[in-house]
């Protein structure tokens, strides 16, 4: 049966065919139908091949197949139309150009419909995409050599001279300006003496952004032009065509450039105000420049640490960074960005789709592909799987890309294939849109490693509190989404306690114990009984611990008014301050009776942001499929004022009291396993016959799971809800018992 998306260019080539056939007065019906003929085989031989290449090409590696079959996709128009010349004496120039705007939908449609290289493609697909994208080339090509239109062509070459000839005349004309000065800059870091890397806003005395020339490149990829996707060569050529020389500060609206410790450019006289930073350690420089026509004006710009996180063994990290790496010849410009915004661990995730794994490609995984400069890391990660149906999923520090196109919707095959290849898995976006059914579904089996507590400029920690009180070890982490979020790289981070030398694998080590703290400025620290993030602290009987926490901040950039002690999910104590010290300390002592966790979070607004993070930007991971709503109020989105929000969390610490029950079977886990099982019956509900057909269809993810695939998953994901049901509803009768005989 011919796909649904096929109907579009069964449609084209109707509407081309019918523009062929107003020509039919000038020729012959016998000749024309000769030519369509010869179109048509000659465009079909390499459509074919293409397709067939693509289906082959279901592996991460399988660069060869998508290579051959981008070539042969390529080819496609001039193959039509050097057939129609040599055969039938058509002007080659009016088919070839005829025969590429059949092209360009037909290479559009088998890029975003059947994702080249994500396989899976059954033998109907594979016949309609040869047709449809055979008869779209073939008919482009034959309506262009049935046109008499020669003296219009000619007509409209000799208006594009007029207009290229006009066009040198103004920017000759424009090019000749007063006499520039120039710019001489050095940024330095006081900590070390040392020219560094840093983020670079310039503002001229009419209030405009100016970025310099020789500003460091830097690059992104969210998808928007997949080419890569079914012709990998093009990779590095994409990459290198996407660099800009700017990036838009969606926090203070305006355009800013890296430079990576010095900068000469010429600028037009007049004066400037210089803003430098570099990550959330360093205090914000300012400075006045005044450029004189003619001369260079020398600037030297101090950047000076207020905190030296990685002085006492935090090291930060962005988990969710969409960088294209196609090649090694990327890693060291992408390093140095890193370095402008202080990040230690900058994870490039290639993303993946049901059918189509190479957005953002990066030249390899594991620790071959790690590349360092300095104490900054440059990692390959992969967000892969991806659904609408059971949320975005994300995998750190594997030795391999993993992907099975086959069960695309079962994430524990993933899972327990990441941690065979020494990865860690999360949850991207709170552990929401669709994710909160997926880790129901998933979360108990001891697969999830961490959840993205902080994302998109939010933080959101309530699926996370929940994991924690159903007895779940999953570390906090946070990310930006860059670019596909508007978002700095780094601005939302998280930091990793690291014993022993900076590594890789022990910063791995660090986040699989969850010895990590969640910011977008501030510096929190917790002790229970001198054990921090990520410990388990064990007691004998019930006794009372001590609790140390603390946040630090730049009172410059952050007003931070509250630090909370968090038990079990609860705040139960708050400590505010006036906004200005630079530090709240918290200082308790704590009756435990149960096994429990504790945590500190801190609370406030940024002072040198003056727009607050995008709520569509959050709506849009809200999005659910039809006949459901959105999270209600479970779903707390706090800072949604008109100052952007500043925070910072911790990491858990465990307390343990022996003899009593552990935190899986107690009546906050009912609650959890209550408000799990409601969400596994909510997806059970989209599998359903009834909804089905919807959620195939639902539009706006772009993740491309057809019904056929849902069907084929449906069974697999009912055993899978079923087993869950069962242990959760074992917690349930155990925290019932537990609770009753209290």
């Amino acid at each position: 049966m011919v796909p649904l998306f096929a109907l579009p260019f069964v449609a084209l080539g109707a509407l081309l065919f019918a523009v062929a056939a107003a020509r039919l007065r000038a020729r012959r019906i016998k000749e024309c139908r000769a030519d369509a003929g010869i179109a048509t085989a000659a465009a079909m031989v390499p459509i074919a091949l293409a397709v067939v290449a693509f289906a082959m090409g279901q592996r991460a590696d399988a660069f060869a197949w998508r290579n051959l079959g981008g070539l042969a996709l390529l080819a496609a128009p001039l193959v039509c139309a050097l057939a129609l010349g040599w055969l039938r004496r058509r002007p080659l120039a009016r088919t070839l150009a005829g025969g590429l705007l059949g092209w360009l939908p037909a290479a559009a449609w088998l890029v975003l419909y059947l994702k080249g290289p994500g396989g899976g493609w059954a033998a109907g697909e594979i016949v309609a995409a040869t047709l449809a994208a055979t008869l779209a080339i073939a008919f482009g090509a034959c309506a262009a050599a049935w046109t008499e239109a020669p003296r219009r062509i000619a007509r409209a070459s000799n208006q594009a001279r007029s207009g290229f000839a006009l066009v040198a005349v103004w920017l000759l004309l424009s090019s000749c300006s007063p006499e520039e000065g120039a710019l001489a800059l050095r940024v330095i870091d006081r900590s070390t003496g040392e020219e560094t890397s840093a983020r670079v806003e310039l503002i001229d005395e009419g209030g405009h952004a100016v970025v310099a020339d020789g500003a460091l490149p830097i690059l992104d990829d969210c998808g928007m032009l997949p080419a890569h996707n079914w012709l990998p060569a093009a990779a590095s050529v994409q990459g290198a065509l996407r660099r800009k020389r700017s990036i838009l500060n969606p926090y203070r609206q305006v355009e800013q450039f890296y430079v990576d410790g010095h900068l000469r450019a010429p600028l037009a006289p007049g004066r400037y105000r210089l803003r430098a930073s570099k990550g959330p350690e360093y205090r914000v420089a300012t400075q006045e420049l005044s450029i004189s026509p003619g001369g260079t004006s020398h600037a030297e710009v101090d950047l000076f640490r207020w905190i030296d996180l990685p002085g006492e063994g935090w090291y930060s990290a962005d988990d969710h960074l969409h960088i294209p790496r196609p090649s090694a010849s990327f890693d060291e410009p992408i390093a140095i960005w890193m370095q402008a915004e202080d990040l230690h661990v900058a994870n490039l995730l290639q993303m993946g789709f049901a059918r189509d794994m190479h957005i953002t490609p990066q030249h390899g995984f594991g620790e071959p592909s790690v590349y360092r400069r300095g104490q900054t890391l440059v990692v390959s990660g992969q967000e892969n799987p991806r659904s609408h149906v059971l949320g975005h999923s994300i995998v750190l520090g594997a030795r391999r890309w993993i992907d099975f196109p086959a069960d695309y919707l079962v994430y524990s095959r993933f899972w327990e294939e990441a941690h065979r290849e020494g990865g860690i898995n999360g949850y991207a976006h709170f552990a929401l849109a669709g994710a909160e059914k997926g880790l129901a579904l998933w979360a108990d089996a001891g697969l999830l490693d961490f959840i993205e507590v902080q994302n998109f400029g939010f933080p959101i920690y309530g699926r996370w509190y929940e994991a924690l009180n159903l007895g779940l070890r999953i570390t906090p982490t946070a990310g930006t989404d860059f670019p596909c979020v508007a978002n700095l790289p780094g601005r939302d981070r998280f930091y990793t306690r690291i014993e022993g030398p900076w590594s890789f694998e022990s910063w791995l080590e660090g986040v699989r114990r969850g010895r990590t703290f969640v910011t977008n400025g501030p510096a929190i620290d917790l002790e229970v009984e001198a054990a921090g993030p990520g410990a388990e602290l064990s007691l004998p009987d019930p006794a009372s611990v001590q609790i140390e926490g603390r946040v630090r901040f730049d009172p410059e950039r952050d007003r931070v008014d509250r630090l909370e002690l968090v038990e079990a999910g609860e705040v139960v104590l708050t400590i505010e301050g006036d906004g200005s010290s630079g530090e709240i300390r918290l200082q308790t002592t704590r009756a435990v009776t149960h096994t429990t966790w504790f945590a500190v979070r801190a609370w406030g607004i940024k002072l040198d942001e003056t727009r607050p993070p995008s709520l569509s930007d959050l709506e849009s991971a809200l999005d659910y499929p039809p006949g459901r709503e959105a999270p209600g109020d479970d779903v707390k989105i706090p800072g949604d004022g008109p100052s952007p929000v500043s925070a910072a969390h911790s990491g858990p610490v465990f307390v343990m009291v022996l003899g009593t029950p552990d935190l899986a079977e107690q009546p906050a886990a009912w609650e959890v396993a209550r408000a799990w099982s409601a969400r596994l019956d909510d997806l059970e509900w989209w599998l359903s016959d009834e909804m089905i057909d919807q959620l195939a269809g639902f539009p706006g993810r772009g993740d491309g799971i057809p019904k056929r695939d849902l069907l084929a998953h449906r069974e697999r994901l009912r055993q899978a809800l079923a087993k869950t049901r069962e242990r959760l509803r074992r917690r349930v009768e155990v925290s019932q018992g537990g609770a009753s005989g209290s």
